[in-house]
């Protein structure tokens, strides 16, 4: 599992740190686009490149935290509502809605692991999961057509997130 995701307590001041470099990723992705060095992160957080380094070994490792976290900001409550929703098929269309809103929110996050997407399998495995709750009990409801699978739901999700990286950031041209 991806250390982005699991990660052992830190002091108060390391995650204080860690807090402000995912912050400043996610401002620095926005504004540069996915190719921005790491050390323009570091500054914009008000840390040292040793300091970036100490808490994410790569690129990649920085992104899928930036990631992780906003699913679970964003997404993760979504998902909660719908779930708890005796209607299936409008919470999984919110959750999916949730989704989209997030991946183009940070596409440029999204397109710096272009081509490298299975990495998010660590920190959209819950996600997939309550898709998954949400899919049967919509077809147990009859809402759903009987004969959608949980693959056809994941290429669904790959060919709308595909979209983002055709669209201005922040867009819902997905829809």
């Amino acid at each position: 599992m991806s250390l982005a995701v699991v990660r052992k307590p830190l002091r108060a001041d390391a995650a204080r740190n860690v807090d402000k470099i995912i912050t400043a990723a996610r401002q620095c992705f926005r504004e540069y686009g996915p190719e921005v060095p790491l050390q323009t992160i570091a500054a914009t957080a008000g840390v040292g490149p040793a300091t970036l380094f100490r808490n994410f070994a790569d690129k990649e490792e920085l992104v899928l935290a930036a990631l992780n976290r906003q699913l679970r900001l964003t997404v993760d409550p979504v998902i909660d509502d719908a779930l708890a929703n005796i209607d299936a098929t409008a919470g999984l269309l919110r959750v999916l809605e949730a989704l989209m809103a997030a991946a183009s929110a940070d596409a440029n996050l999204l397109g710096a692991v272009a081509g490298r997407r299975e990495l998010l399998t660590g920190i959209t495995g819950s996600l997939m999961e309550s898709i998954s709750v949400l899919l049967v009990r919509g077809q147990g409801q009859g809402s759903l057509r009987a004969d959608i699978s949980m693959t056809d739901m994941f290429r669904l999700l790959a060919m709308l997130i595909g979209v983002v990286d055709t669209m201005e950031p922040g867009s819902d041209a997905w829809r």
